[in-house]
């Protein structure tokens, strides 16, 4: 290793050219369209439906990539249907060779109204109108849908320029489409031309946004942004600004021009604590010169190392929650957020802003806390879309031996819109539900047992699904400690319970024996309710007709006071 290391930082070659920058605009200046680009309108009229500059996000909440300000196009207050265009003042695209041109820009997406696809066309043409102009691809501002993108925030996105556009006069085409959801909003827009050798850290795939303490392998995307064949590079990465280990990339075959390598493991990493990592990693020297643009070389990922609390443990939401992936989404390294941003996120009671609810007073519950004056995690069903959810959990230490019991306040007005508990003993990898809750006309306490595990890496998981209506969900003063007088097992065998046939074409049989006033409930591997009955006599035998569901597997939950077992079901 040494020696390949000494290879290539000893025998380095001037490259002359650089990497030409035909195009840098990133809308700082307060005259908008900026000097030479223009703005039309495709579909629609008025002065909403055009391209504008504002230096602040409101739908969704952000500030500008870099600089001052940004491009947008108002979705928010545009019916479906409606659009315009914004055009680039005229490249010279003549000197730079065929396949060798990129249009590369920021666009910011975020998680609300994920059914509602608000979009950005990317043309090039050598007018500055759409006729004859080619589609380079498609972005779609909601970031569930290709390229997902897993944080909402600014993301850089690249198009490579077909090599029929070689001449002195092309335009830059950007289409935006209104669905009246979420503002489409643009920022550093960047035409480059490029040279042989030019390689780049494209992204970081590993770890994982969210990881666990310990060893985990650290691996990325090589890119050659060059138009000649890549055949090596040197990768060099840090973990919070300390240097690593360098990495020597070799590719027997050749990357080819403007290929993706998609998984290179170019090391492994140790986190010892939790919290926040900022990753680091970039190239240098593609196949033994010096790399002629800079621009691409680096890439940054913020991973959060997940801290497993230990028992006893207590929250009651009343301070100040801490940002993980997004503003205020946690109220402490022990909790996970998903999504972190928009209507389907939770947050503490009071700070719907950092989240960008839509409608910050509307659905609330009172009071606003369990004991009338703290404050709670509150889920905001009255503008999450019907059916969506939000989940928020807790990682926990179970190592110490004994019974764990899960204690938590809930409330849920009225309304469809329901609570679920769910249980993983493996990380986050598997869960297993505890209990549904629908509504709920006051702040009630449950009290639930969470089983004997002895495991390092359990998570509590609090599911919202939303109904859109007028109310919304509230959990507060959650406690997880050790009770050893609610024996509750999470098990595949229990001697008082017996279902067959199973599997089964549709009609079960559940002989339960020693187990009164239980409650059976069925649940998709989603975590959806679909089924649920109350048998109200221990030791018989009950049949329940379940053809009506499609063919797969599910969930089966009994359980009571005391009790709460958890079967798979097999329906043919």
């Amino acid at each position: 290793m040494k020696k390949l290391l000494l290879f290539f930082f000893s025998f380095i070659f001037y490259y002359q050219s650089q990497g030409q920058v035909l195009l840098n605009e990133s809308f700082d200046s307060t005259s908008f369209p900026p000097a030479g680009w223009l703005t039309r309108q495709i579909s629609g009229d008025g002065s909403k439906s055009v391209w504008d500059r504002v230096i602040t996000g409101t739908d969704a909440v952000c500030e500008s990539h870099t600089g001052d300000g940004f491009a947008r196009y108002f979705c928010y207050n545009l019916k479906a249907g409606k659009s315009a265009i914004l055009v680039s003042p005229p490249i010279d695209l003549s000197g730079i060779g065929a396949n060798s041109g990129t249009i590369s820009l920021w666009m910011f997406r975020d998680n609300s109204y994920p059914y509602k696809y608000d979009s950005l066309d990317v043309y090039i043409n050598d007018t500055s109108i759409l006729s004859g102009a080619a589609h380079l691809g498609k972005l779609i501002r909601y970031k569930g849908l290709p390229p997902v993108e897993t944080a909402t925030g600014w993301h850089q996105y690249s198009f490579l320029i077909p090599a029929s556009f070689n001449g002195t006069k092309n335009h830059i085409i950007l289409k935006a489409t209104s669905v009246f959801g979420y503002d489409i909003m643009i920022d550093d827009i960047m035409v480059k031309g490029s040279g042989p050798n030019d390689a780049g850290v494209f992204a970081i795939s590993l770890p994982d946004s969210s990881a666990n303490t310990g060893i985990n392998p650290v691996a990325v995307s090589i890119k050659n942004f060059g138009n000649t064949t890549l055949n090596s590079t040197a990768v060099g990465w840090s973990v919070n600004g300390v240097v690593c280990s360098p990495y020597v990339y070799l590719n027997s075959g050749g990357l080819p021009a403007n290929a993706v390598d998609a998984s290179v493991t170019i090391g492994n990493y140790n986190f010892v604590n939790g919290g926040s990592y900022i990753i680091k990693a970039w190239t240098q020297y593609p196949n033994s010169f010096n790399d002629i643009d800079h621009t691409n070389d680096t890439s940054t990922k913020t991973v959060w190392v997940n801290a497993y609390a230990a028992l006893p443990f207590e929250e009651n939401f009343d301070g100040v929650w801490i940002d993980k992936k997004d503003s205020n989404d946690v109220p402490s390294i022990f909790w996970n957020n998903i999504p972190g941003h928009g209507n389907t996120s939770w947050r503490r009671d009071d700070e719907g802003v950092t989240a960008g609810w839509i409608s910050l007073t509307s659905g609330n519950f009172l009071p606003a806390g369990n004991d009338s004056a703290s404050h709670s995690a509150r889920f905001h069903t009255f503008d999450a879309g019907p059916g969506t959810s939000g989940s928020l959990d807790l990682y926990l230490n179970f190592t110490p031996q004994g019974y764990k019991a899960l204690s938590f306040w809930y409330t849920n007005e009225n309304g469809q819109d329901s609570l679920s508990v769910w249980l993983s003993v493996d990380g986050g990898v598997n869960f297993s539900p505890i209990v549904s809750l629908s509504s709920t006309t006051a702040w009630n306490n449950h009290y639930l047992s969470l089983g004997s595990s002895t495991t390092p890496h359990a998570v509590v998981r609090f599911r919202a699904t939303s109904d859109f209506g007028n109310t919304d969900i509230g959990v507060d003063s959650v406690r997880v400690s050790i009770d050893n007088t609610v024996n509750t097992e999470l098990i595949e065998n229990n001697s008082f319970v017996n279902i067959y046939p199973n599997p089964t074409n549709g009609l079960v049989n559940i002989d339960i024996r020693n187990i009164p006033d239980a409650e059976l409930l069925i649940f998709s591997l989603s975590g959806q309710m679909l089924f649920s009955n109350n048998i109200n006599t221990a030791n018989t035998v009950s049949q329940i007709d379940l053809t009506w569901l499609p063919r797969g597997a599910y969930v089966l939950q009994i359980k009571n006071e005391k009790n709460n077992i958890i079967r798979k079901l097999v329906i043919q």
